[in-house]
């Protein structure tokens, strides 16, 4: 019987794959190329928080995980300038996340916490309707596969940057 080993990489994708006689250790997005984010093992909690944390540190926001405000656990706390922006990361699963009510929970939130803009990061199918409400209440939704692609340019430091507060509407003194 062979069993097949799959492992991610800090930024996302493949870096471990094979079976017990052979595994390959290259990051797939680099391709030979070391990933500039391989041990990147300060990070706790799902690979989505991780990505998150990674996009959010590389464009220059200051970053804290699992902050407590009032009783209430924030996945990433994001601060740039005078703007703090409180992050949610959710794995959406077949039937366990209503991502709805999930707007609704954290807009009732941050009337406690306070922040500047709350952002989900849903790794999930996300509705239209979800994201219309979302807006409705001063939310941002990202997927996971804006997470990625942000993650992918953020070398790009200056133009994620501006791309970032843009989604977050974020105004800053030039």
């Amino acid at each position: 019987m062979l069993y097949l080993v799959v492992t991610f990489c800090w930024c996302g994708s493949v870096l471990f794959e094979g079976n017990m006689d052979f595994v390959e250790t290259k990051c797939r997005s680099q391709g030979n190329k070391r990933c500039e984010f391989e041990g990147y093992t300060d990070i706790k909690g799902s690979l989505l928080e991780t990505m998150v944390k990674r996009v959010f540190d590389a464009v220059g926001f200051e970053t804290k995980e699992n902050v407590k405000i009032n009783d209430y656990e924030i996945d990433i706390l994001a601060k740039y300038l005078d703007y703090a922006v409180a992050i949610v990361c959710k794995e959406k699963t077949s039937g366990g996340l209503v991502v709805k009510n999930l707007i609704r929970e954290w807009s009732g939130k941050n009337k406690v916490i306070n922040t500047d803009k709350i952002l989900l990061a849903i790794d999930g199918k996300i509705k239209s309707s979800d994201i219309k409400l979302a807006r409705e209440k001063g939310m941002i939704i990202w997927s996971k596969e804006e997470v990625q692609k942000l993650l992918d340019q953020a070398e790009e430091k200056e133009e994620v940057l501006t791309d970032i507060l843009d989604r977050l509407n974020i105004e800053t003194k030039k």
